[in-house]
């Protein structure tokens, strides 16, 4: 299933501090649980709950949970960098939010 996937600069969970490395293969190691185990990401409708410095497609495997807020899978690995979200885009949308 592919999703998408907030991170801070640098490729790290905000929550989790893990650094992702791109194409590899990030395991859950346990049982899936929304905000504790499992690897996180979101459905394009998802996006504005999750916003951070970077935004990565994702592909996710093995049970896939999806709730309202988010979709957690026993593994994940990161396709590529949503280029378009830089920046000056997360401050255009912080400015039209307000």
């Amino acid at each position: 299933m592919k999703a998408y996937k907030f991170l801070a600069e640098g490729r790290v969970g905000r929550f989790s501090d893990v650094h992702w490395p791109e194409g590899e293969w990030i395991e859950a190691g346990g049982p899936l649980e929304d905000c504790r185990t499992g690897v996180h990401a979101c459905l394009l409708s998802q996006l504005p709950d999750w916003i951070d410095d970077e935004l990565w497609e994702i592909e996710l495997d093995g049970e896939v949970a999806l709730h309202d807020a988010m979709v957690v899978a026993e593994r994940g690995r990161l396709l590529g960098r949503v280029e378009r979200w830089d920046e000056a885009t997360a401050q255009a949308f912080a400015d039209d939010c307000a």
